[in-house]
């Protein structure tokens, strides 16, 4: 059985379809052992998880030989970019992707003229994962697996789900008696007057 045609996966693209554009979940869940045995090849790529991207889309030349591209419905629009760039879509894919020493994991992504990989923090959310972000990495766990210590933690910052994006409204303002900095300068989040 290869992916491309695999009845499921033609199955779940076709009722993604009707969905409309703006209900789709790229799915992630865990891959059978079975499954894994019946993909053909394999490449190594970098996959940055990223807030700001509402849809899980890879690039083209980043797709292993024998994955199929599965055209969108027609009229779907392009992707826009922070700076307002328009960025084509090309079609969805289903792939299998595994890090060393963790359980695989399949998805659907989005196709499109990206420059890297990108995992949609948004939609990680959506299939009931939670993300944690350090200095040094960002990890995802089951559900639960992180909420139930936010009661015992001092919280800084909150931003909320708005479309696929986390947005936090602020109010911005020059502490009385604080020395205005350089350009250039910036204080550390959560620690005032810490230059970086």
């Amino acid at each position: 059985m290869l992916i491309d045609k695999d009845p499921n996966f033609i199955k779940m693209i076709s009722e993604m379809a009707t969905l409309g554009d703006d209900l789709l979940v790229a799915p992630l869940y865990e891959v059978e052992q079975e499954e894994i045995l019946h993909t053909t090849e394999e490449k190594e790529v970098e996959a940055a998880i990223d807030s700001g991207c509402v849809k899980s889309c890879t690039f083209p030349e980043e797709l292993p030989g024998g994955a199929m591209t599965h055209p969108l419905p027609p009229g779907t629009p392009d992707f826009y970019g922070a700076g307002g760039d328009n960025i084509k879509r090309h079609g969805r894919v289903q792939i299998q992707m595994q890090q060393e020493g963790l359980a695989p994991v399949s998805q659907v992504l989005e196709v499109a003229d990206v420059t890297r990989t990108l995992h949609s923090l948004s939609q990680i959310a959506d299939t009931d994962k939670e993300i944690l972000f350090t200095k040094r990495e960002a990890t995802v766990v089951s559900a639960g697996a992180l909420s139930k210590y936010l009661k015992f933690c001092r919280k800084l910052a909150e931003y909320f789900r708005k479309g696929g994006l986390y947005v936090g409204k602020m109010k911005i303002r020059v502490p009385n008696g604080a020395p205005v900095k350089a350009p250039g300068k910036t204080s550390t989040f959560g620690r005032p007057g810490v230059d970086r």
